[in-house]
């Protein structure tokens, strides 16, 4: 069974991106861990209309965004396959102007800082490929 899930990927101007931390609750996958902000693609919805709920929900943030990524990944179960929908944006706001509505914490990492992190869902490569390419873009190579 293929389920569809939404992240994103939301950097501010200094080239680091936004990162939660999940409950730490020994009922939730990767208890603890640092993820980014998504979720699950409801039926009624279209990955892009996910995300935008997602993001309010979460920490209470709109923004444009464009799709960067879309892959499949394990789900946690043999059965499952997820379709991971990876959008990007800026965000323009501190982390004290961001609602915490779900995890613990919320953090702005540089590349650096996500390889010293517990990263959920094997994010941790796919954000160093992102800013990889970003720090590329922004140099003009």
């Amino acid at each position: 069974m293929k389920v569809a899930c939404v992240a994103a990927i939301l950097w501010n101007a200094q080239g680091q991106v936004l990162l939660q931390q999940r409950d730490d609750s020994p009922d939730v996958a990767f208890a603890g861990c640092w993820t980014l902000p998504g979720g699950k693609v409801e039926d009624d919805e279209t990955p892009v209309d996910a995300i935008k709920r997602e993001l309010v929900e979460e920490i209470g943030f709109e923004t444009s965004l464009d799709l960067w990524r879309v892959y499949e990944r394990p789900g946690g179960f043999e059965s499952i396959t997820v379709v991971q929908y990876v959008y990007t944006g800026q965000i323009d706001v501190p982390i004290s102007g961001l609602a915490v509505s779900e995890g613990q914490a919320l953090r702005s990492c540089t590349v650096d800082e996500i390889g010293q992190l517990s990263i959920a869902y094997g994010f941790d490569s796919l954000l160093r490929e992102y800013l990889a390419g970003r720090a590329a873009v922004d140099h003009g190579l």
